[in-house]
């Protein structure tokens, strides 16, 4: 094909959305004959706007086709037409979000084009927000193809000015807690227009986050006037309102001391005290604080109140107080009288002792002696021996002294002329314990009293003496006591009780002989516990295994060790004998079916690979083998495998499978395939070459 145009660029034709365009024909030959040239456009059709591809197609008698192709590009470059809507004047008003402008409805403006209007737009929307003054609307027209017309028109928005809807209340709180003033919020004030600007004065100092507005700032004590001015473009108004905080808060007294205790000042009755004194804080000052006490005063044996007060300038005030408790601890002074030493005689009613007469003591005190006491008073009887006479003097405050004297009455005191010797035994058999017999403690005079005292539980006949008691195991002393009026005697010796007896064991099972649990290497075996016993007691009854436990294959030994508080022990044993009853299983391979060929040794077979064999025990497998094994010759025919699983314990399980040997006959293995293609160059024909079958 030849002569083919280059692409062609045109402008639409006046008033329509395309162009009609010409250009020359190309032409087409070919070697042998063109049959068919062809074509979608032709010179003098109508294009549309936009890029259209023109193909021109030639075919010859073999059925070969060439295709050749230009674009024909139309382009719009008329301009779309536009008239804009009417003007409009309106007055903003508080039922808009803000008095500095209105939302405003405006007509529509009418477009058209050759090829179509694509959008229509306008600065600010019919409907849009307007402000206050002259607004200029600009509208916009775009057809299809990025052609652009404008227009414009006016919306005019009169002025209002701002009314307030609501101004604060006036307000009246307490200050904050610590310190001389209150943070206060309130609500804002407003008018019908949101977005008018506030400006806020107020006299009195103020600090906090509220320094715009003032709400939320902390105010001073007294009145404080707010003023609020609201202004847009068009005017301003204003609305005020006063604050007032009142000081309530109580002065705070700190450092009051605890109760202080002190004892008195030696010699005296009574103590000068001192302390730290408390200071006093208000949140708007202090200005008198007081005390009915003061750190260095004297203060009287007993308990005294200090009290502090704090009072502000709004006449809040506060008390803290303390006791002072004075304690006289000073003891009273005694001396007491001299000893005395007498024997007793028969002019007494009785010889176990004397009537005795003895001098005064004398007292003083810092405070004042209330009483002088003896324990025995000049005059009273004494039993022979040695006696303390104790003197109590006690002061007015309780405080008490003391000071002793001898008062001697002589006499004659008991000798032990027998004590037994320490004893040493074993358990008597089947008990915790011992009957223990022994002799008499003695002194010189039969008419002397005996006491028999010993630790240790004891159980039997001698709950006196202990003599033929049982005695329990360990060590037991026993105390002896001789007494008369002059005084007594002791002796001691020890009973020792040696538990040398071995727990028994009752109830010990014989030789248990069981089979494996399905599916487990092994058997959970259950029997009768045995028991222990033992004269004292069984600390500890020990088992190496216990019933319900599961046993290993095989026979395992369990011991029972009994053991009592002395450390005396006895062992007792069986075995349990667990046999592995349970065969393995196996899966044979799946069968096997090949054909001999000619790669072996012998056409009569061939040798066969076949999967494995799985195979599972309870206790685990030994072995498995295969008759003929895998990879084995196999001749002609139908062969049967035969595969044996032993587990680790004899267990034998079998399974079989067939592997069959076909023949074979001859078959192609390579054969021409069938050829096309194109006649040699010039020629009506082509040479041809093909591989061998």
């Amino acid at each position: 094909i030849t002569g083919t145009p280059t692409t062609i660029n045109k402008a639409n034709d006046a008033g329509n959305c395309g162009a009609a365009v010409t250009w020359t024909e190309p032409t087409a030959k070919d070697n042998c004959e063109v049959i068919s040239f062809t074509s979608d456009h032709h010179s003098g059709d109508v294009f549309p706007i936009g890029s259209t591809t023109v193909t021109y197609t030639a075919t010859d008698a073999a059925g070969n086709s060439r295709s050749s192709s230009f674009d024909v590009v139309v382009t719009d470059n008329e301009l779309p037409t536009v008239t804009c809507p009417s003007g409009v004047s309106v007055t903003a008003n508080t039922t808009e979000s803000s008095v500095n402008g209105v939302h405003v409805t405006y007509g529509t403006a009418t477009a058209s084009d050759n090829c179509g209007v694509a959008s229509i737009t306008y600065s600010t929307p019919s409907g849009g927000f307007f402000p206050v003054g002259d607004n200029v609307v600009d509208v916009t027209v775009t057809d299809i193809h990025g052609n652009v017309t404008h227009c414009s028109f006016h919306v005019v928005v009169n002025c209002v000015t701002p009314v307030f809807t609501t101004c604060p209340e006036d307000i009246s709180k307490p200050t904050d807690a610590g310190i001389c003033g209150a943070v206060v919020n309130y609500v804002s004030a407003a008018v019908g227009d949101p977005a008018t600007t506030y400006s806020y004065t107020f006299s009195g100092a103020t600090t906090g986050s509220g320094a715009g507005t003032g709400s939320g700032a902390t105010f001073n004590t007294g009145v404080t006037t707010v003023t609020i001015t609201a202004s847009n473009l068009c005017g301003s108004a204003t609305c005020r309102f006063t604050i007032t905080v009142n000081d309530t808060e109580k002065p705070v007294i700190t450092g009051t001391p605890s109760t202080i205790n002190k004892n008195n000042d030696a010699g005296h009755c009574g103590a000068s005290v001192t302390w730290t004194e408390p200071t006093a804080k208000d949140n708007c000052g202090v200005i008198s604080f007081t005390s009915d006490h003061h750190s260095g005063d004297v203060f009287p044996i007993g308990s005294t109140t200090v009290t502090y007060t704090a009072t502000d300038a709004a006449g809040n005030s506060r008390s803290s107080s303390f006791d002072v408790v004075v304690t006289d601890n000073e003891l009273p002074t005694v001396t007491c009288p001299s000893g005395v030493s007498v024997t007793a005689n028969t002019t007494e009613s009785s010889v176990n002792g004397v009537h005795v007469t003895y001098g005064t003591a004398t007292a003083s005190d810092n405070c004042g002696v209330a009483s002088i006491t003896y324990s025995t008073p000049s005059g009273g009887f004494f039993p022979v021996g040695d006696n303390v006479v104790d003197v109590t003097v006690t002061d007015i405050h309780g405080n008490v002294t003391h000071c002793s004297f001898h008062v001697v009455v002589n006499c004659v005191t008991p000798v032990f002329t027998t004590c037994p010797e320490d004893i040493s035994k074993p358990t008597d058999a089947g008990i915790c314990g011992a009957v223990v017999n022994y002799v008499s403690a003695a002194v010189g005079d039969p008419a002397t009293t005996y006491s028999y005292t010993f630790s240790g539980a004891t159980t039997g006949s001698g709950a006196g003496t202990g003599s033929g008691a049982t005695f329990n195991t360990g060590v037991t002393t026993v105390t002896v006591t001789a007494s008369n009026i002059c005084g007594s005697a002791t002796c001691r010796f020890t009973i020792t009780v040696n538990d040398t007896e071995k727990p028994v064991i009752t109830g010990t099972p014989t030789t248990i002989n069981k089979a494996n649990d399905a599916g487990n290497c092994g058997a959970a075996v259950t029997w009768t516990e045995p028991t222990a016993k033992d004269n004292c007691e069984v600390i500890s009854f020990t088992s190496d295994h216990h019933s319900g436990d599961v046993f290993p294959i095989g026979s395992t030994t369990v011991t029972y060790t009994a053991t009592d508080a002395a450390g005396n022990s006895r062992s007792s044993s069986f075995d349990v004998v667990v046999t592995d009853n349970e065969l393995p299983t196996v899966t044979c391979p799946s069968g096997v079916s090949v054909t001999a060929n000619t790669t072996e040794s012998s056409v009569n077979g061939v040798h066969v690979t076949y999967g494995t064999a799985t195979a599972s025990d309870n206790c685990g497998v030994a072995s498995i083998t295969y008759s003929t094994p895998s990879g084995g010759f196999f001749p002609v025919g139908d062969n049967v495998v035969d595969v044996t699983v032993t587990d680790i314990h004899g267990n034998v399980t079998h399974c079989s499978f067939h592997v069959v040997v076909n023949c074979v006959t001859p078959v192609f293995t390579t054969c021409p395939e069938d050829i096309s293609k194109p006649t040699d160059a010039g020629i009506c024909g082509a040479v041809v070459n093909y591989v061998s079958a």
